[in-house]
């Protein structure tokens, strides 16, 4: 296969509200008490596989730990893969910042 042939393969996907909302959801079963965050996050969805790779500062209001004020991420990617292909994505980590602040 030559560069051209690989270049028209290459995909991008869009990443949905719907699914920001369950990366939110996941990300916040997976901080629970915590005030610094890494690891990844396997998120199911049926038409690709999808993980979050994160670092992150915790910061909470000090009244209970369930209340975070801010997440202030040191590192981030999102990957997905669809047939087991890498693929390009348009996550946006502000953009699940403001779904989690919420």
């Amino acid at each position: 296969m030559n560069e051209r042939e690989k270049t028209v393969r290459v995909r991008e996907v869009e990443i949905t509200p719907a699914l920001y909302a369950l990366v939110a959801e996941r990300l916040a079963e997976a901080i629970d008490d915590k005030q610094w965050f890494s690891g990844t996050i396997e998120i199911p969805d049926p038409q690709m596989e999808c993980r979050l790779k994160l670092s992150a500062i915790i910061y909470r209001d000090g009244h209970s730990p369930s209340d975070i004020t801010d997440i202030v991420p040191v590192w981030w990617e999102f990957i997905t893969e669809v047939d087991g292909e890498e693929c390009l994505n348009d996550f946006s980590f502000r953009y699940l910042h403001t779904l989690f602040l919420d």
